[in-house]
């Protein structure tokens, strides 16, 4: 049990920010619980950071998440995703995801054309001519 607390104890008060009485309260398998949460959260992290890097910097064409991790992507828990049949209390689907989905639609559609740079976003003229679209709607 020392060399597990020897172990254990620079994690639970550096990365959890567990103060020491609180370490002190906790059972081992509370600890490893929090341990193992903070991991996946930094994985995840991780992985915003490189879906980030795939769509801000010049990849080949067709690189993916994988490639760029160097491992495939930390599994997302289902139970985070809203579902899409999801509507407001009263039963109506809500306006906001609507233009939110038809943004994103018009946005897709300008890229298929062509319409963005080579970045991958759209210049000003485009995304306010998208918006535009969009608010017609």
């Amino acid at each position: 049990m020392d060399a597990w607390r020897e172990e254990t104890e620079p994690v639970a008060l550096g990365l959890l920010g567990l103060k020491p009485w609180e370490f002190d309260r906790c059972t081992v398998g509370e600890v490893e619980l929090m341990i193992t949460g903070a991991r996946d959260r930094v994985e995840h992290l991780r992985d915003l950071l490189g879906w980030h890097a795939l769509r801000t910097t010049e990849y080949p064409e067709g690189t993916q998440l994988d490639g760029v991790l160097g491992r495939a992507p930390f599994p997302v828990d289902p139970r985070w995703r809203k579902k899409p049949t999801d509507d407001d209390e009263d039963g109506a689907p809500d306006p906001y995801a609507e233009d939110l989905i038809d943004d994103a639609r018009t946005i897709a559609q300008q890229y298929e054309q062509g319409g963005m740079a080579k970045t991958g976003r759209l210049t000003p003229e485009e995304f306010a001519k998208a918006q535009a679209e969009s608010r017609a709607r």
